[in-house]
């Protein structure tokens, strides 16, 4: 794509690049070796390893920016085990939290709201963490209370980080004398299985994303229009939530909808339809002579905005 002198919205640098060409190259290895020969200037999704060698090289910077997608582990909250609350509770506070971050070799931060940080409107609220005198104690109020179940963990195949959240929740759900059951399948296949209450699994691993950062855009998959979809696996059913969600969207004063999007977000929690887990940051490796990369927030780390790029001389 070529860049245009006339553009409409203007140019922020004099020296603003003149095009680019957008390579795909599938493998990360491949792309890291294109930066350190010159024949790219940005790389967009390098793993966490290849990351961490370019950020030592002078030659190049990494930048880490907020996504847009969020990580969790999600609840048949109807059918199954896992449509009861005080069990779904137990868990979430099971969980080793700490654990999505060392698989993501830090490239990660924990979730403080449904809402990736990124996220218009976010507000911090009282999220679980691992406590498990409290785990005890939902545990005890539930239809399970000496725990001795077996719950089923679907995952996709040949997906190394979630097969090892597979392997926390067995070690911590241990703890409470429960039972995983894991389960690869391919995306496809849980796509399929999403798409109808009675057969989401009790616990699956979903990245979620956005495409902008209107609040909406997240909350949505709390209410029953986003059943069938693999967003919406919980297939959580909060009618008085729901009202919510409908009404913000239709407020046209920011204010107000900042306020009823912090009501969303606490009671999104309260129902714990998900073990909230983290949001991947996303970032970037390119040459230090290119300069204006600030993504902000985006829908993930395959995305860039070349707009404001520019060489410095």
């Amino acid at each position: 794509m070529k860049a245009v002198d006339d553009y409409w919205k203007g140019w922020q640098n004099k020296n603003h690049i003149g095009g680019f060409v957008y390579k795909l190259i599938r493998e990360t290895s491949t792309q890291r070796t294109a930066l350190k020969k010159g024949e790219a200037d940005v790389a967009l999704n390098l793993n966490d390893d290849e990351i961490s060698v370019m950020a030592k090289d002078k030659k190049f910077e990494v930048k880490a920016f907020d996504s847009l997608s969020t990580f969790g582990l999600k609840f048949n909250t109807q059918v199954g085990k896992t449509k009861d609350i005080n069990l779904r509770k137990a868990i979430a506070y099971a969980y080793d939290y700490e654990s999505f971050i060392d698989i993501f070799s830090g490239n990660a931060v924990l979730q403080t709201s449904p809402f990736a940080s990124g996220m218009k409107g976010h507000t911090n609220v009282d999220m679980p963490r691992q406590d498990l005198d409290k785990a005890k104690k939902y545990l005890a109020k539930s239809a399970y209370p000496n725990g001795n179940i077996e719950l089923e963990y679907v995952y996709v195949q040949g997906f190394e980080a979630e097969r090892l959240m597979g392997l926390v929740l067995i070690d911590t759900l241990s703890k409470l004398n429960i039972k995983v059951k894991m389960v690869p399948l391919t995306w496809p296949n849980m796509v399929e299985r999403m798409a109808k209450v009675e057969t989401s699994p009790e616990i699956i691993a979903v990245f979620t994303s956005a495409a902008a950062s209107d609040p909406d855009l997240i909350a949505k998959y709390y209410s029953k229009a986003s059943w069938g979809t693999y967003t919406a696996a919980h297939y959580l059913d909060a009618p008085e939530l729901e009202a919510k969600i409908n009404k913000a969207r239709q407020l046209s004063n920011w204010d107000e909808r900042q306020a009823l999007y912090a009501e969303i977000q606490r009671d999104i929690v309260s129902h714990q339809p998900e073990v909230f887990g983290m949001t991947r940051l996303a970032r970037l490796a390119f040459h230090k002579y290119l300069r204006g990369v600030n993504q902000g927030a985006v829908y993930g780390a395959q995305i860039v905005d070349p707009y404001t790029f520019y060489f410095q001389k």
